[in-house]
């Protein structure tokens, strides 16, 4: 009986895994011509926090 209940504790951790890390694979539309459009799609970001590079909005990195 314990090991049934591993093995179905194993299996839904490994299902939950590979589900996040599909969903987090999905592209968003987040084609932009200047920052302001990346404000506007995403309007919870803070100033500064994402840019519009070479068409598509993303976290500025710091070098």
């Amino acid at each position: 009986m314990a090991l049934i209940l591993k093995f179905a504790y194993t299996l839904i951790l490994f299902v939950s895994l590979f589900m996040v890390v599909v969903v987090g694979q999905v592209p968003y539309e987040t084609k932009c011509e200047t920052d302001e459009d990346c404000y506007k799609m995403f309007p919870l970001a803070n100033r500064g926090a994402v840019e519009c590079k070479d068409g598509v909005c993303g976290v500025p990195l710091i070098e």
